[in-house]
Parts: structure tokens; sequence; C-alpha cells
């Protein structure tokens, strides 16, 4: 109630605010005295060796579920513990990503999975491009570069109902967005049980991240809204190296 009342007030200053998803753009419209709200997706960049390094991934009997995050509320490490526990045995499970949230710790070890602790980013891809399935079940959010990252890679991505997972996945999977564990138990071995079917999603999501949630794009968008007009920087086939929550803009 106080940051909403802060952000409310913040609002009737001239200026733009900038929104990361169309979802979180809709609520700042719905409670905020907005001027004006823009919409500039997050991009993102996954080096052209890692997608590959997905690709040439050796061949399993075990199909290999994953989420890359900080272990926080946010992230709802609690929901992710339950589709382990419903699922059982039939699929391996990795938590990439540590943090200071003990309940979700000791949820996430008592499901009998492995949490690897804060890694490097270099590490991070390495392992979410070992993946053949990649999950989202945070409580809220903005807009998860995490998520970007998998579907760069082509890696089918099931995710939870809230803001900024639905903007990603909906427009293209609408079945990959679920509400309950249940429902993303029932489509993880939909998709377990069906290589074909992992194939054309995660096609699917690559091409849409390609086409989207670009650097190029995110640097258009940005152009419009300062009037600007810079030439587009040219990036090599798979993305540039470097963190996706960087900005596609020229510095200085």
């Amino acid at each position: 109630t106080v940051f909403g009342g802060i952000e409310a007030a913040l609002s009737l200053l001239p200026g733009r605010i900038v929104a990361s998803s169309a979802s979180e753009r809709s609520a700042g419209r719905r409670f905020l005295f907005l001027r004006g709200m823009d919409l500039v997706n997050n991009s993102i960049s996954v080096p052209a060796d890692v997608i590959e390094a997905h690709m040439r991934r050796p061949g399993r009997r075990r199909v290999k579920v994953g989420m890359c995050a900080r272990v926080s509320p946010q992230k709802d490490p609690m929901f992710f513990a339950e589709v382990v526990r419903r699922i059982g045995g039939d699929m391996d499970f990795e938590w990439i990503g540590g943090g200071a949230f003990p309940e979700g710790l000791q949820a996430l070890e008592a499901a009998g999975l492995r949490v690897t602790g804060v890694v490097a980013r270099d590490e991070a891809l390495r392992r979410i491009a070992d993946l053949d399935l990649y999950i989202q079940t945070s409580a809220w959010e903005g807009m998860p570069l995490a998520v970007l990252e998998a579907m760069a890679m082509g890696i089918p991505s099931v995710v939870r109902n809230v803001v900024g997972n639905r903007d990603l996945i909906h427009p293209v999977t609408p079945e990959n967005v679920i509400h309950t564990p249940e429902e993303m138990v029932a489509r993880l071995r939909e998709l377990a049980a069906d290589a074909g079917l992992r194939a054309v999603t995660g096609k699917r999501l690559q091409d849409h991240v390609a086409a989207e949630f670009s650097p190029e794009a995110q640097c258009r968008a940005f152009e419009r809204i300062y009037g600007l007009r810079m030439p587009l920087p040219r990036y090599p086939r798979g993305g540039v190296e470097g963190s996706g929550s960087q900005s596609a803009l020229p510095q200085g």
C-alpha cells in the first residue's frame, strides 16, 4: 500500500514510465494516474556456442527439468518442490542458483533435487543449456531474463501464470502457461513423453524471442520513446556475449 501510494503520487509528475511487459503496463494503467506509459520488452543475448551446446547435449533416457533463479519468496521454491514431489522419480530436477531463504532451501532439499548454489553467469547458461525442459514457478515477475535465455536456446518452457511469465509464453504456446502444481506436472509429463512435441515447442519459443525480444527490437523501442535516430548495432548470429539485462543502446 505504501509503495503503491508513492508510485501513484510520482506518476503525476511529467515524463514517461516504461513497463517491461504488457501485463505490467496493463496493471500500471489500472492503478496509477499516468500521463504516459510505454512498453519496452526486456531483451536477451545468448552466445551462439551456448545455443549449440544445447543442441549437442547427449541423449539420455530421463528428461532433465530445471529453473535458474534466486532461492527467494518471489521465485516460490515451495511450488517447485511440490512439482518435484508429484512427479516422483520419473524426471531429474535441478535448481540453478542459491539464496538466503531457509524455508525455500529446506523445501527444495526435502524434495530431493539438486540445488547448485550461486554460480557465475557462464556456468548458469551452461547448466540451462543442459536441460530438456525449463520451468518458472515465480509468484510474481516483471519479465524474467532466465526464461528468455531458455527460450533463446530452444528449450520448451512451462511457466506459472503471472505477469511477465505469461507475456513470454502465452502468445505462441498458451498450453505452457499454468496455474497450479498439478497443471504443471500434467504438462511436463506430456512434453517428457514426446520428443517431437518438445522440438516443435522449443522452436516456436526460440523464433518468438528472435522476433520480439532481441537487442535490436529493444533499441528500436527506446529510439521511439526518446525520439532518437541512431544506427542499430549489428550482432553476430546467436546474439552477443554479456548479460541479457544490458541495454542495446550505444554508450555515451
